[in-house]
């Protein structure tokens, strides 16, 4: 039997057919939001972000799985939003990001989201990355 090589076009699928058999599992959901993602389906992708949001919220109090998913959730929900020009929205979840990003336990993990993340919000609300101002 041949290998599957995963590629942005039969990770859709995939997703589809593992949120199918997990319906409350944000991770599955998070998989297949990123996925349409990749897709440059960003309309899609934010209604799946939303779902996983959702699946979080319904799980309680989060472990170190919820956590990551958290973040992910967050930070994929906000570059969708941005690309599909909800910028409050996209600030709104980079915050919620950050806030979740600044508790995570890997100092490398936690220094690089952070980073990241205030870069994303400052060139969303200013148009600055990082204090560098993109070219137009």
């Amino acid at each position: 039997m041949a290998k599957i090589t995963p590629t942005v076009a039969n990770m859709v699928p995939k997703y589809e057919a593992e949120v199918a058999a997990n319906p409350t599992s944000p991770v599955s959901q998070i998989g297949l939001a990123w996925a349409l993602y990749g897709q440059k389906r960003y309309a899609d992708a934010v209604l799946a972000f939303e779902k996983a949001l959702g699946l979080i919220g319904a799980h309680g109090a989060p472990g170190p799985e919820l956590e990551t998913a958290t973040l992910d959730a967050h930070y994929g929900m906000a570059l969708a939003q941005k690309i599909v020009g909800s910028k409050s929205q996209a600030v709104r979840h980079f915050e919620h990001a950050l806030t979740v990003a600044e508790k995570v336990e890997n100092r490398d993990r936690r220094q690089m989201m952070t980073k990241l993340i205030k870069a994303q919000i400052a060139e969303t609300d200013q148009g600055e990355w990082g204090g560098f101002t993109r070219p137009a």
